[in-house]
């Protein structure tokens, strides 16, 4: 599928999901409520239910009524260490507890969607975090066809001398067979793009996010990882004056 394919669906829903979601009819009672009632996107009528539209940008009307465009939230947060990335109990520290109330209070006024991570980052590392309400958006972004890289800036414990820094950086390119670790099951990782900043920093680029991944990957090649910070995801930057455990908005579009 074309990656303008994958994004112009990330944003669109098909209309008997938005009516539903307006509390205007069910989907099983979509067939009969187009019969008797006149659905229009941007004008256009509505002849089936596999018509789409985004709730956020497109003119949705009801005989003649215009519906007010829902809002979906889209939230970028700098995840400090020791914190998890779940709702889950039993944890002291989730990456949710540092969502300010508003944003929690207008998630769960607006109704688009529940408020979610999009992907995850260990408990032990760090950096931006995405969020949204918009479950086909998340879905997007994660899915490997669309190529969506995420940048991350590393500290290794065992300084890497620069002769021995092309053998990693050949490495990383070719591609490294992982073996299962815990939850992680084998296999061998996509090309990747390693550049050092200095004997011990470095900066990947990666388009999966396999369990504990890049740990894994410099582990396998005889070294470890002692700070993983993510700071880019698309074309998205982590900003430089967003403080660990901060969360702002972001616009939708600026990943791409």
């Amino acid at each position: 599928m074309e990656k303008a394919k994958l994004y112009t669906d990330a944003f669109l829903e098909p209309i008997d999901h938005i009516l539903e979601k307006y509390g205007i009819c069910s989907n099983r009672a979509f067939a009969n409520f187009i019969k008797s009632h006149e659905v229009c996107i941007n004008g256009k009528p509505v002849s089936d239910r596999e018509e789409k539209a985004d709730i956020e940008a497109d003119k949705i009307s009801v005989n003649d009524t215009a519906l007010p465009n829902k809002k979906h939230l889209y939230l970028m947060m700098n995840k400090p260490e020791n914190y998890v990335c779940t709702t889950g109990e039993g944890w002291n520290k989730n990456v949710y507890s540092l969502i300010p109330e508003k944003y929690l209070k207008e998630a769960e006024e607006q109704k688009p969607g529940k408020l979610h991570s999009i992907g995850r980052l260990d408990i032990d590392s760090c950096g931006l975090l995405l969020f949204t309400t918009n479950g086909k958006f998340s879905n997007f972004v994660t899915r490997p066809e669309t190529h969506i890289s995420k940048t991350y800036y590393v500290e290794l414990k065992t300084a890497v001398h620069p002769a021995e820094q092309e053998k990693y950086i050949k490495e990383f390119q070719t591609g490294l067979e992982l073996e299962e670790f815990k939850k992680g099951k084998a296999f061998k990782t996509k090309p990747a793009a390693l550049s050092f900043l200095s004997e011990n920093q470095a900066e990947i680029r990666i388009e999966e996010g396999k369990f504990r991944q890049i740990r894994r990957m410099f582990s396998k090649i005889g070294n470890e990882v002692v700070l993983l910070r993510r700071t880019g995801c698309g074309k998205l930057k982590l900003p430089e004056d967003l403080k660990e455990g901060e969360v702002r908005e972001f616009g939708r579009e600026t990943l791409f």
